[in-house]
């Protein structure tokens, strides 16, 4: 039959286990290849991570470190922080002279007079709200991508048969 050769008849094993086809160099005995073995271990093809969904972030419970909804919301966090600070701002001076304008309050005047320096004083406020909110924002960035590295770190010593670190040599 045709396809009773032995280099058929190898290939056609390779290819039920899962092995690339080979040359045809590689069929011929002691030309350079190396027969599969069982006991080598086999490099199997990866899968994509996919990245954990918004809502399995949320209510995931044991707060595992490879699904962290802080940093993927950094941004909107930002965002909504700097829009309330300016509509605060704004809203509060215009409820103080909406008060200083009451003519009905014996202290009317002492409002417009807070709603003037509010409205002066006022993005200073905004400005220090927002830049305490960055700097906080970034910490726990920082803290979180920290944490997982060091995870990757650990994983890959522990993979990798990792050499453990050795003592300092003691100077006498």
């Amino acid at each position: 039959m045709v396809g009773d050769s032995p280099a058929s008849n190898t290939a056609s094993r390779r290819s039920e286990a899962g092995f690339p086809p080979s040359s045809p160099e590689s069929a011929v005995p002691g030309r350079g290849s190396i027969p599969p073995s069982p006991l080598r271990p086999q490099a199997t093809p990866q899968r994509p991570i996919r990245e954990a969904g918004f809502f399995r972030s949320l209510f995931d419970l044991s707060f595992a470190s490879d699904r962290v909804v802080t940093v993927s919301f950094a941004r909107l966090i930002y965002l909504l922080v700097a829009i309330f600070s300016v509509m605060w701002w704004l809203i509060g001076a215009v409820i103080l002279f909406a008060i200083g304008g009451n003519e009905y309050l014996s202290n009317a005047e002492l409002f417009t007079v807070w709603g003037t320096l509010h409205l002066v004083l006022g993005p200073i406020g905004v400005i220090l709200t927002v830049v305490f909110w960055r700097v906080a924002l970034e910490v726990t960035i920082a803290l979180i991508r920290t944490s997982q590295n060091t995870a990757k770190l650990v994983h890959l010593a522990q993979t990798s048969g990792g050499s453990r670190c050795s003592k300092p040599e003691e100077k006498a």
